[in-house]
């Protein structure tokens, strides 16, 4: 259990460099808002990777007095995962795997940051049967292929749908689409529209991605 008092100033530092995202490997929740009831509040917790005492988690007898308060000896976590590394599984959580998870995080939120709005990308999924099995399409992962040279246009075209184009059957993904609809508009491949393409395949996902 931490002792010291962070100063304002170094959480609001901490919440810029997370991005306000728990900095756990694979977790990256929103700490502003109950997933539940989506209610907005802070539900972060501050979290030491050297304990601010000696006798804390992973505490140091010279180094815990010294980084109590330093932004390179804390993490942003959601209340699951601050649990976990200070009380469940301190062992398996050394100083070193949590800087690492705070350095990867954080270095991942800055290159997000750094997309500029000419990045933006319409998210177009182009998905076919394997035998019996369909193949299931995830705006999800088609936005982290994306990654890092471009990005979804945004949130509420993934949310609505209105970015997935649904392709007729048997149409050739390469050198053959010829046209695709949504949501009642419509551009031809000889169009303005149609600027830039990258094609990312997964087996039976194709990912186009287009500037409009």
């Amino acid at each position: 259990m931490s002792v010291t008092s962070v100063p304002e100033r170094v959480r609001l530092r901490l919440w810029g460099k997370a991005a306000g995202r728990c900095e756990y490997e694979g977790c990256s929740e929103r700490l502003w808002l109950d997933t539940l009831t989506q209610v907005e509040f802070n539900v972060a917790y501050v979290a030491h990777i050297i304990a601010d005492s000696a006798d804390g988690p992973r505490g140091d007898e010279d180094l815990s007095p010294k980084l109590k308060a330093e932004l390179s000896n804390l993490m942003l976590l959601c209340d699951k995962h601050h649990r976990l590394v200070d009380k469940e599984q301190v062992k398996e959580h050394s100083v070193e795997r949590l800087q690492r998870m705070k350095r990867e995080h954080e270095d991942r939120m800055e290159l997000l940051g750094d997309l500029k709005p000419d990045k933006q990308s319409h998210v177009l999924l182009y998905g076919a049967n394997i035998g019996d099995q369909s193949a299931a399409l995830s705006l999800r992962s088609a936005a982290q292929a994306m990654l890092p040279e471009w990005y979804p246009r945004n949130q509420e075209h993934s949310k609505s749908g209105c970015a997935i184009v649904q392709l007729q059957t048997g149409a050739p993904i390469i050198g053959g689409l010829n046209k695709f609809t949504c949501k009642g508009w419509s551009r031809n491949k000889s169009g303005r529209g149609l600027l830039r393409a990258t094609f990312v395949t997964f087996q039976s996902l194709a990912l186009l991605h287009s500037r409009f």
